[in-house]
């Protein structure tokens, strides 16, 4: 697609997996964002309800929808990142992503362009989100202003909601140079971290443009040290000793081959000391008392000092 004027065109990108409920509220939505060209590109991962039923009946209605449906079921983040890669995605002007069940305010994609305008290298937006449900409704990123400001954090746990990121055709071209079949972080985290360390991340973190919905089986935005049993304090210190292929030292590792003199230099000894902190005990303990890496709890403050002594990051 080429943009003959001075709107910007914007591909949303929407993963669905038997979200038939609320799909239509969503996508009426983003069909309604103002001062844009919206595009919708939905892949459906093998849902067993009427969700591509209702996608089809949505597409042949608008012909700024485009919808298909995954041989096998791939999991979401694979589902999101085959959209990024797309051949048919190139040339747009932005791009975003989508969740099934959502409602977005009219000015969530203009928004977000007009901070990520005039800027040539790779470059990503992201906001606060609205959660609401029978309980009510909340601010998510309240209190992560701190680990903004340490961006190394983004190494250990994600904090941005890839619901609300908006990104620009340079961060998109960067990721298609360097697609990957295994991911060591979800999606919209790699792309969070792949903008970071090779280019430039706009935090609207004092706004929200979305309202996310969330159903009883949702657990988000936990900021709280309150009310923590002991049983889950048990599982927290079992998950220190469990395999895993999301290592903050894998995540290092993988960026650095990937993207090696492409990062930036300012967040390179974050990444330098993530692959090499198990190489003594005095880098182990320097490693655990880096500010660098702050966490939002005093819980998660405690693990992330716990994972580093103990090698298991």
């Amino acid at each position: 697609m080429s943009n003959t004027s001075n709107t910007p065109h914007v591909l949303v990108m929407m993963a669905t997996y038997n979200g038939e409920r609320y799909l239509g509220e969503q996508v009426d939505s983003i069909l309604a964002q103002e001062g844009v060209d919206v595009w919708l590109r939905v892949c459906d991962d093998r849902s067993t309800d009427g969700t591509y039923r209702l996608l089809q009946e949505i597409a042949a209605r608008h012909p700024n929808v485009t919808v298909s449906q995954n041989q096998d079921n791939l999991g979401v983040g694979k589902n999101f990142m085959q959209m990024v890669y797309e051949e048919t995605a190139g040339n747009y002007d932005y791009y975003a992503f989508s969740d099934q069940d959502d409602i977005w305010l009219p000015n969530k994609l203009s928004e977000a362009i007009a901070l990520l305008e005039g800027h040539d290298e790779p470059a990503l937006y992201y906001s606060d989100v609205r959660n609401f449900s029978d309980e009510g409704e909340s601010l998510e990123l309240r209190d992560y202003h701190e680990v903004v400001r340490h961006p190394a954090t983004l190494l250990l746990r994600s904090w941005a909601c890839g619901c609300t990121m908006v990104f620009n055709r340079a961060l998109r071209n960067l990721l298609c140079e360097h697609p990957l079949n295994e991911y060591p972080r979800i999606h919209d985290t790699w792309v969070h971290l792949v903008a970071l360390n090779c280019g430039r991340v706009e935090a609207d973190i004092a706004r929200s443009f979305i309202r996310r919905r969330l159903s009883g089986a949702n657990v988000v935005g936990e900021l709280s040290d309150h009310h923590r049993s002991l049983t889950s304090v048990f599982a927290d210190v079992a998950g220190l000793f469990a395999p895993s292929t999301r290592k903050p030292s894998r995540v290092a590792q993988q960026l650095v081959q990937e993207f090696g003199t492409r990062i930036n230099p300012v967040l390179q000894p974050e990444l330098d000391l993530l692959l090499n902190y198990r190489s003594s005990l005095v880098t182990r303990v320097r490693a655990a008392t880096r500010f660098d890496f702050w966490q939002p709890t005093r819980r998660g403050r405690a693990l992330v000092r716990l994972c580093f002594l103990l090698g298991r990051y």
